[in-house]
Protein backbone atom coordinates (compact mmCIF):
# COMPACT_ATOMS: atom_id res chain seq x y z
CA UNK A 1 0.00 0.00 0.00
CA UNK A 2 1.37 3.46 -0.67
CA UNK A 3 0.33 4.99 2.59
CA UNK A 4 2.68 2.03 4.29
CA UNK A 5 0.59 -0.82 6.34
CA UNK A 6 2.24 -2.42 9.06
CA UNK A 7 2.40 -5.81 10.64
CA UNK A 8 -0.58 -4.99 13.34
CA UNK A 9 -2.40 -3.10 10.56
CA UNK A 10 -2.34 -5.55 8.31
CA UNK A 11 -3.78 -7.86 11.20
CA UNK A 12 -6.45 -5.72 12.32
CA UNK A 13 -7.68 -5.56 8.69
CA UNK A 14 -7.57 -9.68 7.98
CA UNK A 15 -9.84 -9.53 11.77
CA UNK A 16 -12.26 -6.86 10.33
CA UNK A 17 -12.83 -8.40 7.07
CA UNK A 18 -13.08 -12.23 8.62
CA UNK A 19 -15.55 -10.29 11.48
CA UNK A 20 -17.78 -8.99 8.20
CA UNK A 21 -17.42 -11.86 5.80
CA UNK A 22 -17.39 -14.58 8.46
CA UNK A 23 -14.71 -16.46 6.60
CA UNK A 24 -11.28 -17.35 7.70
CA UNK A 25 -8.72 -14.74 6.32
CA UNK A 26 -4.86 -15.20 6.49
CA UNK A 27 -3.31 -12.29 8.83
CA UNK A 28 -0.53 -11.60 5.79
CA UNK A 29 -3.52 -10.92 3.03
CA UNK A 30 -2.89 -7.56 2.72
CA UNK A 31 0.91 -8.48 1.65
CA UNK A 32 0.01 -10.87 -0.65
CA UNK A 33 -2.36 -8.65 -2.17
CA UNK A 34 -1.03 -5.26 -1.80
CA UNK A 35 -3.85 -2.84 -3.29
CA UNK A 36 -7.79 -2.25 -2.55
CA UNK A 37 -8.51 -3.96 -6.40
CA UNK A 38 -6.24 -7.27 -5.37
CA UNK A 39 -7.59 -7.52 -1.87
CA UNK A 40 -11.05 -6.99 -3.39
CA UNK A 41 -10.41 -9.66 -6.22
CA UNK A 42 -9.25 -12.06 -3.78
CA UNK A 43 -12.81 -11.90 -1.55
CA UNK A 44 -14.97 -11.91 -4.17
CA UNK A 45 -13.03 -15.36 -5.65
CA UNK A 46 -13.47 -16.64 -2.26
CA UNK A 47 -16.61 -15.35 -0.36
CA UNK A 48 -20.05 -16.10 -1.07
CA UNK A 49 -23.34 -14.20 -2.12
CA UNK A 50 -24.78 -14.73 1.47
CA UNK A 51 -22.08 -13.68 2.71
CA UNK A 52 -21.88 -10.19 0.86
CA UNK A 53 -25.34 -9.99 2.14
CA UNK A 54 -24.96 -9.97 5.60
CA UNK A 55 -21.96 -7.54 5.06
CA UNK A 56 -24.00 -4.75 3.57
CA UNK A 57 -27.02 -2.73 4.26
CA UNK A 58 -30.02 -4.10 2.85
CA UNK A 59 -30.85 -1.45 1.32
CA UNK A 60 -27.39 -1.01 -0.73
CA UNK A 61 -28.40 0.20 -4.66
CA UNK A 62 -24.76 -0.79 -6.05
CA UNK A 63 -24.42 -4.76 -6.66
CA UNK A 64 -23.49 -6.67 -3.63
CA UNK A 65 -20.06 -7.39 -4.79
CA UNK A 66 -18.93 -3.90 -5.24
CA UNK A 67 -19.96 -2.92 -1.77
CA UNK A 68 -17.95 -5.59 -0.92
CA UNK A 69 -15.05 -3.89 -2.67
CA UNK A 70 -16.44 -0.79 -1.19
CA UNK A 71 -15.59 -2.07 1.97
CA UNK A 72 -12.29 -3.14 1.16
CA UNK A 73 -11.74 0.40 0.09
CA UNK A 74 -12.91 2.03 3.08
CA UNK A 75 -10.95 -0.41 5.58
CA UNK A 76 -7.37 0.07 3.74
CA UNK A 77 -7.72 3.71 1.73
CA UNK A 78 -5.43 6.91 2.31
CA UNK A 79 -8.02 8.73 3.68
CA UNK A 80 -11.78 7.43 2.88
CA UNK A 81 -13.80 5.16 1.38
CA UNK A 82 -13.30 5.27 -2.51
CA UNK A 83 -16.50 3.31 -3.26
CA UNK A 84 -18.51 6.07 -5.50
CA UNK A 85 -15.37 6.55 -7.74
CA UNK A 86 -15.83 2.91 -8.87
CA UNK A 87 -19.09 2.76 -8.64
CA UNK A 88 -21.01 5.56 -8.89
CA UNK A 89 -21.62 7.78 -12.02
CA UNK A 90 -21.16 11.50 -11.16
CA UNK A 91 -23.65 14.16 -12.84
CA UNK A 92 -22.27 17.18 -13.42
CA UNK A 93 -24.81 19.70 -11.60
CA UNK A 94 -26.88 21.62 -14.15
CA UNK A 95 -26.53 25.39 -12.68
CA UNK A 96 -23.01 25.43 -13.38
CA UNK A 97 -23.02 25.09 -17.39
CA UNK A 98 -25.73 26.91 -18.52
CA UNK A 99 -27.91 27.10 -21.61
CA UNK A 100 -28.44 24.02 -23.63
CA UNK A 101 -25.98 21.83 -21.19
CA UNK A 102 -28.50 21.86 -17.92
CA UNK A 103 -29.31 18.52 -16.60
CA UNK A 104 -32.96 19.45 -15.32
CA UNK A 105 -35.21 17.55 -13.03
CA UNK A 106 -37.38 16.79 -16.07
CA UNK A 107 -34.37 14.76 -17.74
CA UNK A 108 -33.95 12.66 -15.10
CA UNK A 109 -38.05 11.90 -15.12
CA UNK A 110 -38.20 13.76 -11.80
CA UNK A 111 -41.62 16.59 -11.92
CA UNK A 112 -40.89 20.04 -10.82
CA UNK A 113 -42.56 21.35 -8.30
CA UNK A 114 -43.67 24.79 -7.58
CA UNK A 115 -40.81 26.82 -5.89
CA UNK A 116 -39.17 29.76 -5.40
CA UNK A 117 -36.35 30.82 -7.12
CA UNK A 118 -33.56 29.53 -5.04
CA UNK A 119 -35.56 26.16 -4.51
CA UNK A 120 -35.50 25.55 -8.28
CA UNK A 121 -32.06 25.14 -8.53
CA UNK A 122 -31.96 22.87 -5.72
CA UNK A 123 -34.69 20.70 -7.45
CA UNK A 124 -31.90 20.83 -10.08
CA UNK A 125 -29.73 18.44 -7.42
CA UNK A 126 -32.77 17.30 -5.94
CA UNK A 127 -33.70 15.16 -8.98
CA UNK A 128 -30.15 13.91 -9.27
CA UNK A 129 -30.36 12.32 -6.22
CA UNK A 130 -33.61 11.00 -6.75
CA UNK A 131 -32.54 9.51 -10.13
CA UNK A 132 -29.31 7.83 -7.95
CA UNK A 133 -26.25 9.95 -9.21
CA UNK A 134 -23.64 10.63 -7.35
CA UNK A 135 -23.16 14.84 -7.98
CA UNK A 136 -20.09 16.53 -9.29
CA UNK A 137 -19.56 20.08 -8.00
CA UNK A 138 -17.52 22.97 -8.13
CA UNK A 139 -16.59 25.66 -5.31
CA UNK A 140 -15.00 29.65 -5.73
CA UNK A 141 -14.66 31.72 -2.85
CA UNK A 142 -16.56 35.01 -2.16
CA UNK A 143 -14.58 37.94 -0.69
CA UNK A 144 -15.62 36.79 2.87
CA UNK A 145 -14.53 33.11 1.98
CA UNK A 146 -17.16 31.74 1.89
CA UNK A 147 -17.26 28.49 -0.21
CA UNK A 148 -19.57 29.21 -3.62
CA UNK A 149 -21.53 26.44 -5.75
CA UNK A 150 -19.84 27.90 -8.69
CA UNK A 151 -17.77 27.12 -12.00
CA UNK A 152 -15.93 29.90 -13.34
CA UNK A 153 -13.45 32.39 -11.75
CA UNK A 154 -16.06 35.54 -12.80
CA UNK A 155 -19.84 35.50 -13.05
CA UNK A 156 -19.86 37.35 -16.51
CA UNK A 157 -20.57 34.00 -18.68
CA UNK A 158 -22.99 32.15 -16.22
CA UNK A 159 -24.51 35.27 -14.71
CA UNK A 160 -25.60 38.74 -15.71
CA UNK A 161 -22.90 40.04 -13.37
CA UNK A 162 -19.51 40.83 -14.01
CA UNK A 163 -16.07 40.82 -12.55
CA UNK A 164 -14.33 37.77 -9.88
CA UNK A 165 -16.54 36.14 -8.09
CA UNK A 166 -13.99 36.25 -5.55
CA UNK A 167 -14.67 40.08 -5.26
CA UNK A 168 -18.10 39.69 -3.93
CA UNK A 169 -19.88 38.44 -0.73
CA UNK A 170 -21.55 35.44 0.36
CA UNK A 171 -24.52 37.63 0.57
CA UNK A 172 -24.08 39.61 -2.91
CA UNK A 173 -23.21 36.06 -4.26
CA UNK A 174 -26.76 35.09 -3.24
CA UNK A 175 -28.61 37.32 -5.08
CA UNK A 176 -27.19 36.68 -8.16
CA UNK A 177 -29.44 35.10 -10.92
CA UNK A 178 -28.13 32.30 -13.23
CA UNK A 179 -28.67 32.64 -16.97
CA UNK A 180 -30.69 30.49 -18.58
CA UNK A 181 -32.90 30.02 -14.89
CA UNK A 182 -36.04 30.73 -13.82
CA UNK A 183 -34.25 33.54 -11.28
CA UNK A 184 -32.07 30.65 -9.38
CA UNK A 185 -29.05 32.48 -8.11
CA UNK A 186 -25.78 31.42 -6.42
CA UNK A 187 -25.82 28.42 -3.45
CA UNK A 188 -23.37 28.23 -1.06
CA UNK A 189 -21.81 24.72 0.06
CA UNK A 190 -22.96 24.36 3.10
CA UNK A 191 -26.62 24.71 0.99
CA UNK A 192 -25.79 21.83 -1.35
CA UNK A 193 -25.01 19.31 1.89
CA UNK A 194 -28.05 20.16 3.30
CA UNK A 195 -29.47 19.14 0.07
CA UNK A 196 -27.64 16.30 -0.47
CA UNK A 197 -27.16 14.97 3.29
CA UNK A 198 -25.47 11.74 2.49
CA UNK A 199 -28.36 10.40 -0.09
CA UNK A 200 -25.51 10.09 -2.56
CA UNK A 201 -21.80 10.40 -3.31
CA UNK A 202 -20.65 14.06 -3.47
CA UNK A 203 -17.03 14.64 -4.96
CA UNK A 204 -15.86 18.69 -4.77
CA UNK A 205 -13.60 20.40 -7.31
CA UNK A 206 -11.62 23.10 -5.24
CA UNK A 207 -10.96 25.82 -8.13
CA UNK A 208 -7.38 27.01 -8.66
CA UNK A 209 -7.42 30.41 -6.44
CA UNK A 210 -3.78 30.87 -7.56
CA UNK A 211 -4.86 31.98 -10.93
CA UNK A 212 -1.75 29.70 -12.82
CA UNK A 213 -1.64 26.73 -11.00
CA UNK A 214 0.69 28.07 -8.39
CA UNK A 215 1.02 27.91 -4.45
CA UNK A 216 -0.69 30.77 -3.26
CA UNK A 217 -3.97 28.38 -2.19
CA UNK A 218 -5.02 27.63 1.18
CA UNK A 219 -8.10 29.72 2.50
CA UNK A 220 -10.51 28.18 0.06
CA UNK A 221 -9.59 24.66 0.74
CA UNK A 222 -9.58 25.55 5.00
CA UNK A 223 -12.87 26.92 4.45
CA UNK A 224 -14.37 23.89 2.58
CA UNK A 225 -12.77 21.82 5.63
CA UNK A 226 -14.51 23.51 7.80
CA UNK A 227 -17.88 23.43 6.48
CA UNK A 228 -17.56 19.45 5.87
CA UNK A 229 -16.83 19.07 9.44
CA UNK A 230 -19.87 16.73 10.76
CA UNK A 231 -21.16 15.98 7.29
CA UNK A 232 -21.72 11.95 7.41
CA UNK A 233 -22.31 11.83 3.60
CA UNK A 234 -19.52 10.20 1.14
CA UNK A 235 -17.70 12.68 -0.07
CA UNK A 236 -14.30 13.33 -2.03
CA UNK A 237 -12.48 16.55 -2.67
CA UNK A 238 -10.20 17.09 -5.95
CA UNK A 239 -8.33 20.43 -8.11
CA UNK A 240 -6.31 20.68 -10.77
CA UNK A 241 -3.66 22.72 -8.90
CA UNK A 242 -1.28 20.19 -6.99
CA UNK A 243 -1.04 23.06 -4.17
CA UNK A 244 -4.62 22.73 -3.76
CA UNK A 245 -4.48 19.27 -3.02
CA UNK A 246 -1.72 19.43 -0.97
CA UNK A 247 -3.86 22.05 1.26
CA UNK A 248 -6.43 19.12 1.67
CA UNK A 249 -4.53 17.04 3.30
CA UNK A 250 -3.59 19.52 5.73
CA UNK A 251 -7.09 20.95 6.54
CA UNK A 252 -9.24 17.78 5.82
CA UNK A 253 -6.99 14.54 6.25
CA UNK A 254 -9.75 11.93 7.06
CA UNK A 255 -11.14 13.30 3.40
CA UNK A 256 -10.48 11.32 0.27
CA UNK A 257 -8.82 13.93 -2.16
CA UNK A 258 -7.73 13.62 -5.62
CA UNK A 259 -5.83 15.70 -8.40
CA UNK A 260 -8.07 16.61 -11.81
CA UNK A 261 -5.71 16.43 -14.87
CA UNK A 262 -5.27 16.98 -18.34
CA UNK A 263 -3.79 17.05 -21.64
CA UNK A 264 -2.66 20.32 -21.06
CA UNK A 265 -2.50 21.99 -24.08
CA UNK A 266 -1.13 25.53 -23.75
CA UNK A 267 -3.63 26.89 -26.04
CA UNK A 268 -6.94 25.90 -23.95
CA UNK A 269 -4.67 26.62 -20.51
CA UNK A 270 -3.99 30.68 -20.78
CA UNK A 271 -2.94 32.66 -19.04
CA UNK A 272 -1.15 29.13 -17.37
CA UNK A 273 2.52 29.66 -18.68
CA UNK A 274 3.62 26.93 -21.16
CA UNK A 275 6.05 25.55 -18.76
CA UNK A 276 3.46 24.44 -15.76
CA UNK A 277 1.60 22.79 -18.62
CA UNK A 278 4.14 20.56 -19.51
CA UNK A 279 5.37 20.20 -16.41
CA UNK A 280 1.94 18.85 -15.16
CA UNK A 281 0.96 16.91 -18.44
CA UNK A 282 2.41 13.75 -16.54
CA UNK A 283 1.28 13.80 -13.06
CA UNK A 284 4.21 14.19 -11.71
CA UNK A 285 2.05 15.65 -8.29
CA UNK A 286 0.21 12.05 -7.62
CA UNK A 287 2.46 10.76 -4.59
CA UNK A 288 3.55 14.42 -3.13
CA UNK A 289 -0.21 16.02 -2.90
CA UNK A 290 -1.16 12.98 -1.18
CA UNK A 291 -3.95 12.13 -3.25
CA UNK A 292 -5.51 8.90 -4.00
CA UNK A 293 -7.65 8.96 -7.64
CA UNK A 294 -7.58 11.27 -10.29
CA UNK A 295 -10.08 12.38 -12.68
CA UNK A 296 -8.25 12.48 -16.17
CA UNK A 297 -9.69 14.89 -19.42
CA UNK A 298 -12.01 12.43 -21.30
CA UNK A 299 -10.22 12.77 -24.30
CA UNK A 300 -6.66 11.84 -23.02
CA UNK A 301 -7.20 8.52 -21.42
CA UNK A 302 -4.96 6.82 -23.43
CA UNK A 303 -2.19 8.27 -21.78
CA UNK A 304 0.84 6.26 -20.36
CA UNK A 305 1.09 7.63 -17.02
CA UNK A 306 -2.53 7.96 -16.99
CA UNK A 307 -2.88 4.27 -17.45
CA UNK A 308 -0.22 3.53 -15.07
CA UNK A 309 -1.56 4.15 -11.98
CA UNK A 310 -4.48 2.88 -12.81
CA UNK A 311 -2.87 -0.62 -13.72
CA UNK A 312 -1.17 0.64 -10.04
CA UNK A 313 -4.65 0.48 -8.60
CA UNK A 314 -5.40 4.30 -8.23
CA UNK A 315 -9.17 4.32 -9.39
CA UNK A 316 -9.50 6.75 -12.25
CA UNK A 317 -11.98 8.79 -13.54
CA UNK A 318 -12.63 10.76 -16.41
CA UNK A 319 -14.31 14.53 -17.23
CA UNK A 320 -16.79 15.31 -19.06
CA UNK A 321 -18.50 12.97 -20.92
CA UNK A 322 -21.61 14.21 -22.78
CA UNK A 323 -22.51 11.25 -24.92
CA UNK A 324 -23.25 7.73 -24.13
CA UNK A 325 -21.32 6.63 -27.20
CA UNK A 326 -18.27 8.52 -25.20
CA UNK A 327 -18.97 6.95 -22.19
CA UNK A 328 -19.17 3.82 -23.44
CA UNK A 329 -15.42 4.20 -25.32
CA UNK A 330 -14.28 6.11 -22.05
CA UNK A 331 -14.99 3.08 -19.57
CA UNK A 332 -12.13 1.45 -21.49
CA UNK A 333 -9.95 3.50 -19.96
CA UNK A 334 -11.48 4.47 -16.12
CA UNK A 335 -12.99 3.23 -13.60
CA UNK A 336 -15.60 5.74 -13.92
CA UNK A 337 -17.67 8.86 -16.01
CA UNK A 338 -18.88 12.32 -14.67
CA UNK A 339 -21.25 12.92 -17.30
CA UNK A 340 -23.79 15.89 -18.36
CA UNK A 341 -26.41 16.53 -21.31
CA UNK A 342 -27.62 12.76 -21.28
CA UNK A 343 -28.28 9.88 -18.65
CA UNK A 344 -25.59 7.50 -18.07
CA UNK A 345 -26.95 4.21 -17.06
CA UNK A 346 -27.06 3.29 -13.64
CA UNK A 347 -25.26 -0.04 -11.78
CA UNK A 348 -27.86 -2.71 -12.46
Amino acid sequence: MEAGVDSLAATELSSRLRAAMGVALSPTLVFAHPTPRAIAAHLLEHVSDAAVQSAVPTTARVPLRSDLRAACDASIGKEAALRWVLEETCARHGGFVGGGQCCDAGAFGVSAVEAGPRQRLLLDEGAAIAAGYAIEIDLQRSSDGCPMVFHDDDLDRLTGATGLVAARSRAALEQIPLKGGDGECILTLAEVLDLVAGQVPLLIEIKDQDGNLGPDVGDLEEATAKVLQGYEGTVALMSFNPHSTAALAQYAPHIARGLVTSAYDPTDWTPVPKATCERLRDIPDFDSSQSSFISHEVGDLSRQRVQGLRAAGVPVLCWTVKSRAAEDEARKWVDNVTFEQYLSPLPA
